[in-house]
């Protein structure tokens, strides 16, 4: 793992504190923080940061039928370090 790599205040900053906060975020819940990509989202918290994020895969339903997405949440573990992280700033 990498150093924690500093981010400008954003949409990062946003979906990490909703995740400490114990929401569990799909990509619809997101787009109410202002992400529009939230698997890019809990990919750069992975990668630069070191948060792994729980996940599973929901079915749901649109006006053309079924279709299949990501819902994310935080174990206990990773909140603890995420809370750090928003705590020291590293986290845009």
């Amino acid at each position: 793992m990498t150093a924690p790599v500093a981010l400008r205040p954003g949409k990062t900053r946003r979906v990490l504190a909703a995740l400490v906060e114990g929401r569990r975020l799909d990509r619809f819940a997101a787009e109410e923080l202002g992400d529009h990509t939230l698997n890019t989202t809990v990919s750069v918290l992975q990668i630069r940061h070191g948060i792994h994020v729980q996940r599973e895969v929901v079915k749901a339903r649109n006006a053309y039928g079924p279709f299949w997405h990501c819902r994310y949440w935080l174990d206990e573990v990773n909140a603890a370090r995420a809370r750090q992280l928003l705590a020291e700033r590293h986290v845009g």
